[in-house]
């Protein structure tokens, strides 16, 4: 059998049936969790056990794991999103604008529909809703902190796309920088397996070291020791497209010359590259929070076409397979 069990302190749903959060009906409420005890299935016949049955259930709102992740994409089509930069490029700083901009509704071209993951998105979202006296906070998102060295934590978003009117859903892993460096220095690649299920990858830029000579140096180094990494370590690595994400645009987009080098040595070991420049937040009055973020995420989902294929195409009689058609003919003898 299974149970409902609701992880707020001090709900008795489990009891008594009723939602603490005066969720309607109780079984919406993201913070409850379905889950599953020993179930012995019985033969009325002859009374022999044949089964024991154990139920799996996703998170109630937090990160997923890899574990849950496969539940959740067995179950339906996700798009898998990797997510690579050093520490304090903005990589969480995206995460936490593109889920604020669907929040309000301003994420050009998309609408909210579900996540598995809202608490775990609340959470890396609050730094950005504590203003002092109207002022910004120096930095807006925490600093990520992985509660498994071992394995990447996941966030959810099932979107509506205007577009072509399509339910997609994504994951996306927020991930330590450390993660990157150790993959960098120490080509420590285990943990980051994941990556061969990405279509595209983001390699994360703090768009403000590349504004500096000596920095932009080092940067670019970093980025192509980066990129060297992925191709010694991915499966196929021509497979994968890698988007270079160049935050802090609300200081002015870089000149693409600044970028060629990278550029020229991705193309030269086999990525598809491309570039995109966000401001998650903007200090800027002619930059508005979230520039580029939706154009981002428009090319992170598209497949090279307007919309996804129709897995069951409409096809006329002539294109369908037909069946073939017997008929009785008479015994020429």
């Amino acid at each position: 059998m299974t149970e409902a069990i609701c992880s707020k302190d001090g709900c008795t749903f489990a009891d008594t049936g009723v939602c603490l959060q005066n969720f309607d009906p109780p079984e919406t409420c993201p913070e409850l969790a379905i889950i599953g005890t020993d179930q012995k299935a019985v033969v009325t016949d002859d009374d022999e056990v044949i089964s024991d049955q154990i139920t799996h259930s996703l998170p109630s709102g937090h990160v997923m794991n890899l574990s849950d992740l496969s539940v959740l994409t067995a179950r339906e089509y996700t798009r898998l999103v990797g997510i690579l930069g050093a520490p304090n490029a903005g990589k969480t700083a995206a995460l936490v604008s593109l889920y604020l901009m669907l929040a309000n509704g301003k994420l050009d071209g998309f609408t909210y529909r579900d996540s598995k993951t809202l608490l775990a998105l609340e959470e890396i979202s609050r730094g950005a809703r504590r203003w002092s006296n109207g002022a910004q906070p120096e930095q807006l998102t925490d600093h990520t902190r992985s509660l498994d060295d071992r394995q990447p934590g996941f966030v959810h978003l099932r979107l509506h796309r205007m577009e072509d009117q399509h339910t997609v859903a994504i994951a996306l892993p927020d991930l330590p920088g450390e993660w990157t460096k150790s993959l960098v220095e120490e080509n420590k690649f285990n943990r980051l397996s994941f990556l061969d299920a990405c279509d595209k990858i983001w390699i994360v830029i703090d768009g403000r070291d590349f504004r500096d000579q000596v920095e932009r140096r080092v940067e670019v180094n970093r980025t192509e020791l980066l990129l060297e990494r992925l191709k010694q370590n991915l499966a196929s690595p021509t497979k994968h497209e890698v988007l270079l994400v160049i935050t802090h645009a609300d200081l002015g987009e870089l000149a693409k010359s600044a970028l060629e080098p990278i550029l020229k040595f991705a193309e030269r070991i086999g990525f598809r590259c491309a570039i995109h420049h966000i401001a998650s937040f903007s200090s800027s009055d002619t930059i508005a929070p979230g520039y580029g973020v939706a154009e981002l995420l428009t090319n992170t989902l598209c497949d090279g076409s307007s919309s996804f294929p129709d897995i069951w195409p409409k096809r006329t009689v002539r294109e369908g397979r037909h069946m073939m058609r017997f008929e009785k003919m008479d015994d020429p003898s």
